[in-house]
């Protein structure tokens, strides 16, 4: 499908052609597709990342509970332990 675009000020132009030089793309066209497309799924990509980050959250307050269930635990051996060698 094409996309035109029209009444594009010379100065916008100049400096889309200065990042399709930069970037190494062949042409103003090819820098524009990929750019669109980057575009089009820039709100997805959002959304996947505050979805991790919330994940990641959850994931650090999970592993400090299953940590202080298990110094309980380990402190609870230790006294069993402790009680066995003095009887």
């Amino acid at each position: 499908m094409d996309v035109l675009i029209r009444d594009v000020d010379p100065s916008v132009v100049k400096k889309i052609d200065e990042l399709v030089k930069k970037s190494g793309l062949k042409s103003r066209q090819e820098f524009l597709k990929v750019y669109l497309t980057n575009l089009s799924v820039v709100d997805e990509m959002n959304n996947l990342q505050r979805q991790f980050e919330q994940l990641q959250k959850q994931t650090l307050s999970v592993l400090n509970q299953n940590t202080n269930v298990m110094k309980r635990m380990i402190k609870i051996i230790e006294e069993i332990i402790d009680e066995d060698d003095g009887v």
